[in-house]
């Protein structure tokens, strides 16, 4: 049985330290821009899930009657927002040997209770990815077997190329396919993407694709046979589409790997787009079940977010270091991107 500890670090400290750390992590996670961190006093998600259809007026002849405008109905999701936990043990060895030293063990109890943090920052992450490519997010981990579907038209997943159409196939014609798939989600009423997200591996393949390397040189004769990646980021810019390589991304954060599989191009809105500012959706971070334990010390408008507390175990002594969380990606808008494979 474990109980908590305060003789090092109180909950609500600790809480404010890891929310710090997430909120730094985050910030430079490609794909929060779509889906920020939002804090939420609920254990559930609901959104308005409606397509946006803006009508316009209509003008009318002097002495008629005024048209009526088109009342949209609302289509609501709901659900439950799943927990994320972890925690690291400062293990009996470590407590006697840091004994009598009060600041040093604390600083190990904040670097495991951070270490964790970023983990659920990073699995947040891997989420979003997942919600962004497909309109769904799976889960099976850790006895949670759950889908939670956003309802994402199937259009907006076009068929991986094949043959001649893999982009690294010298007849492939990458500029014709980007242009084709950024009309899709129009189809839905939803804005042209002016995003580009791509793996390095599709990357490496657009500069050497002989399309890609003409559009840049504006000729079809005497080219060579590569290019660079800012010259092909100029050619795709030259459309309102600009690259983002999440490999490149990923990597100064100081992940070894892409939360994409490989050769994935994805088409996003601008981040903030439309008069409202609006995302595509948020990451919602409800209140976890150890917020609300009133001998933890959460106060009451602080309990949503994330819950870090130093617990004291027996046989064998040590402590657990618990970071906790309720969060989950909110899709709202799922019309609104393009996801295939082009490798």
């Amino acid at each position: 049985m474990a109980t908590i500890n305060t003789d090092y670090i109180s909950p609500v400290e600790l809480s404010g330290t890891v929310r710090g750390a997430v909120d730094e992590i985050t910030a430079h996670l490609p794909l929060q821009q779509w889906l920020p961190n939002q804090d939420v006093q609920s254990l559930q998600f609901d959104f308005d899930a409606t397509d946006p259809s803006q009508d316009t007026a209509r003008y009318r002849a002097f002495d008629t009657p005024a048209p009526y405008g088109r009342e949209v109905g609302t289509v609501r999701k709901s659900g439950t927002i799943p927990p994320i936990s972890q925690k690291m043990r400062v293990s009996e060895y470590a407590q006697l040997i840091l004994s009598g030293q009060l600041g040093a063990l604390t600083a190990a109890i904040e670097k495991y209770a951070i270490n964790s943090a970023r983990d659920i920052a990073f699995r947040l992450e891997a989420a979003r990815a997942d919600v962004l490519r497909t309109g769904k997010l799976v889960l099976n981990e850790n006895g949670l077997k759950a889908t939670i579907d956003f309802g994402r038209h199937a259009s907006l997943s076009p068929a991986a190329l094949t043959g001649n159409a893999v982009w690294t196939n010298a007849a492939s014609t990458p500029i014709d396919n980007v242009l084709a798939w950024r009309t899709l989600p129009q189809a839905r009423k939803q804005p042209i993407p002016t995003r580009m997200l791509v793996t390095s591996d599709v990357m490496d393949a657009l500069s050497t694709n002989p399309q890609v390397i003409a559009a840049y040189y504006g000729r079809t004769d005497d080219l060579t046979g590569r290019i660079t990646f800012e010259q092909v980021t100029q050619v795709f810019t030259g459309y309102n589409l600009f690259i983002t390589v999440v490999d490149q991304a990923y990597q100064e954060v100081g992940l070894a790997s892409s939360f994409f599989p490989a050769g994935t191009v994805m088409l996003l809105p601008s981040p903030g787009y439309g008069l409202a500012g609006a995302t595509l959706g948020s990451t919602d971070i409800g209140v976890p079940a150890e917020a609300l334990e009133p001998a933890y010390g959460i106060p009451e408008e602080e309990r949503a977010g994330l819950f870090a507390g130093v617990f004291s175990k027996t046989d064998p002594q040590g402590l657990d270091v618990l970071v906790s969380a309720i969060a989950v990606p909110v899709v709202s808008r799922p019309n609104s991107t393009v996801s295939t494979t082009v490798l």
